[in-house]
């Protein structure tokens, strides 16, 4: 392709240091010719690896003949061509030492998520860290500081067809900057039915995170690709799905709406790690499985058939154009962009894909005017030609219609049907577009979108303008609803968007869902400050807490009150006064503490003693509950951010403020909302492109191609392996 070429091209380019754009000769003083620098072995090494890393090409590529001729064209000094075993070899070792830069990423982050000060006077006493000695490794690990998300895809070798699943892992720091990393790539483990389910793959899941050493993930996210998307639900358990209220409020804001109170049977709704948040389904392949099944109803399917059937006869190949149907074809494309071009044309050979029919559908309502006149004119044409070859065979019949078979359709009810269509896909398209526009589509931006799709978008109306509208509105939103009725999977995704400040407020949801939603949060708080503060299971830690600048106690005071307790206290309740009326100097000298207090004790601490710290004791000894309760108090108090704020640098700049909370934070909002590339590919390069990109790499080269492409590991003169940000 010409941009693999220019893609090679520019890399060798750069290894070389020679400019590719032509310039005039410019001699130099001495009138002789510098001779051109000298190309390493080495350098076009690295530049054919960083070409089949960017574009996934296999390996083999580079013993066709045409790219050994290509490289003679732009090297011709270069002899030494390398073999595809040399290149397997070569990608292989930067595999290995990619993997292992991840591995001490992942230590690192272990290891500075445990050695964390909860220092802060949010921090209960009971759950601050010793400043003295480290835990085992096996207590040093924390479930909650990484996210993975599992994509599922099909993968054609050979016309062999055989599914993958590519493990993602996503963690914020504590500086709160983002890491997205693609981890391994596997075949999906067969099992003895035909298709799969969601507990296989979480299996499978299960696995590959313990070969890098993660047994307890905060959550999975699963994304499927294509016709295999409605396969991968939510568990239900029919125990006890009654009682958790699992049908949907239809007409609520609160849609995926529970009760408040914790359910035994909440937690056994999906039980992939033993432990942990559930199975979250990817955004866009939920999406996806709903205008699939739309698209396979049968009044949809037979409208989008009838505009096939014009657009297939309108773009012939080559060899069958004549210059009638190549005027009309023509005259059509004059008035359409690029974009749309493409989309029409690859309509007329192959069904649209998911993503791409909203826009295809509106193309065509746009040039609606137009596309009838093309119809109507070739219809004519086609009659005319019709007529004029029965009369030349003498059996014409003006009346007959035996021959109109080859006019194409009309298309009188189909525009309407297209038209409706259009108003329901709209708000689908705006919703995966606005995920896909962001930098990282987090998980903390589904909540909102579901309740804006299903409590206005996707709402029958008595306005719909017909009965095909107001059904494909009930497909689509039942569809939604069975990938996120879970209410395991709800509380997830309130949680999430709750730690976004861009929904501070939770004003879309009904006041109800509000207060659960923060109930489940503080839950959550109180769940990570206890294992942070959990160095050794079996040791209950008593750590002296900072002040708070909330409380009355000034620094001082508790500076003041730890040295009162090294001292000896002055207790009045155990001097030997007879009564209030007793002579002074009736008091035995010795009843009298030492006349030289300590000189850094004030003079109502040596009168006091003990008594001072009695009172405030109970406050200051306060529960890891209690001090998230402070936390989300103020946290609620404050005014969060307007809509398109990056949420991580507003976390960044309130963590001191809000520690235990922002630890919620790092854990949720590192989660995605959608699993892979399928963001990137929906904005940028169109639905699949990875897809038809990863089939070019054989079965035995995926792991490692896929790994060095989608972490940015490309190979350069200095360094052996280096990860581009």
């Amino acid at each position: 392709r010409g941009g693999d070429l220019g893609s090679l091209c520019v890399s060798i380019s750069a290894n070389a240091r020679v400019p590719m754009r032509c310039m005039p000769p410019v001699m130099p003083p001495s009138s002789q010719v510098t001779p051109a620098p000298t190309i390493m072995p080495t350098q076009v090494a690295n530049a054919i690896t960083n070409f089949l890393i960017r574009d996934l090409h296999s390996p083999a590529l580079v013993e066709g003949e045409g790219f050994k001729h290509m490289l003679q064209v732009i090297l011709p000094s270069y002899k030494e061509m390398l073999t595809s075993c040399q290149l397997e070899s070569l990608l292989r070792g930067h595999h290995v030492k990619g993997k292992l830069s991840l591995i001490q990423l992942f230590k690192k982050k272990s290891d500075c998520t445990n050695d964390e000060e909860m220092n802060d006077y949010t921090a209960p006493i009971e759950f601050e860290p010793k400043s003295h000695g480290r835990p085992p490794i096996h207590q040093r690990k924390i479930s909650h500081f990484v996210t993975f998300s599992a994509d599922v895809w099909l993968h054609s070798w050979m016309g062999n067809n055989q599914r993958y699943l590519t493990l993602w892992a996503h963690f914020i720091n504590d500086d709160f900057s983002l890491h997205n990393l693609a981890l391994t790539t596997q075949r999906l483990v067969e099992s003895r039915e035909k298709d799969f389910s969601l507990q296989e793959v979480e299996a499978q899941v299960k696995v590959m995170a313990k070969e890098w050493g993660i047994s307890q993930p905060n959550l999975v996210l699963l994304g499927v690709e294509g016709k295999y998307t409605a396969k991968l639900k939510p568990i239900k358990r029919e125990k006890g799905a009654e009682a958790t209220g699992s049908l949907p409020h239809p007409n609520s804001t609160t849609f995926l709406e529970r009760d408040d109170s914790a359910s035994p049977e909440e937690p056994q709704v999906s039980e992939h790690f033993s432990e942990g948040l559930p199975s979250v389904p990817c955004f866009f392949s939920a999406v996806q499985g709903c205008v699939e099944e739309v698209m396979l109803h049968p009044v949809i399917s037979k409208t989008l058939s009838q505009f096939q059937s014009v657009f297939s006869s309108l773009f012939l190949p080559p060899a069958e154009q004549k210059g009638s149907c190549l005027h009309h074809a023509q005259k059509l494309l004059q008035t359409l962009a690029k974009q749309e071009q493409a989309s029409i044309k690859s309509w007329a050979h192959s069904p649209p894909s998911w993503n791409g029919l909203y826009p295809l559908l509106s193309s065509i309502i746009k040039h609606k005017s137009l596309i009838c006149d093309i119809i109507r004119e070739m219809n004519e044409e086609t009659l005319k030609k019709e007529e004029e070859a029965s009369e030349a065979s003498g059996s014409y019949h003006p009346n007959s219609t035996s021959n109109t078979s080859s006019s194409l359709p009309l298309l009188r009810s189909e525009w309407k049907v297209v038209e409706d269509l259009c108003l329901v896909l709209r708000p689908l398209d705006v919703a995966c577009r606005t995920l896909a526009k962001e930098a990282f589509p987090r998980l903390s931006l589904v909540k909102p979108i579901l309740t804006g799709l299903l409590s206005r978008h996707l709402v029958p109306r008595p306005s719909d303008s017909s009965s095909i509208l107001k059904e494909v509105k009930r497909m689509m939103r039942r569809e939604l609803l069975s990938c996120y009725d879970n209410p395991a999977v709800n509380r997830v995704l309130c949680v999430a968007c709750s730690l976004d400040p861009q929904f501070h407020g939770l004003g879309f949801m009904e006041d109800k869902e509000q207060i659960s939603t923060f109930n489940w949060l503080k839950q959550e708080a109180v769940k990570i400050a206890k294992e942070n503060g959990k160095v050794n299971p079996s040791t209950s830690l008593q750590i002296k807490r900072s002040s708070s600048p909330l409380s009355p106690e000034s620094e001082g005071d508790i500076r003041r009150s730890k040295r009162l307790k090294q001292c000896p206290p002055i207790n009045f309740r155990d001097l030997g006064v007879e009564d209030e009326f007793s002579d002074p100097g009736e008091v035995d000298d010795c009843d009298y503490v030492d006349s030289d207090p300590q000189a850094d004790l004030s003079g109502m601490e040596f009168l006091l003693g003990d008594l001072f710290c009695s009172a405030p004791k109970r406050t200051r000894q306060s529960s890891v509950e209690e001090s998230v309760d402070m936390e989300m108090s103020v946290f609620r108090a404050d005014k969060g951010a307007s809509l398109g704020v990056e949420p991580l640098q507003w976390w960044k700049t309130k963590a001191a403020q809000f520690p235990l909370l922002a630890s919620v934070a790092q854990a949720y909002l590192a989660a995605p909302a959608v699993a892979g590339n399928a963001a990137q590919d929906f904005i940028q390069e169109g639905a699949g492109t990875t897809n038809r990109k990863r089939s070019n790499i054989p079965p035995e080269s995926l792991d490692t191609m896929l790994f060095l492409h989608h972490n940015g590991f490309f190979t350069n003169e200095s360094v052996p392996l280096s990860p581009q940000e």
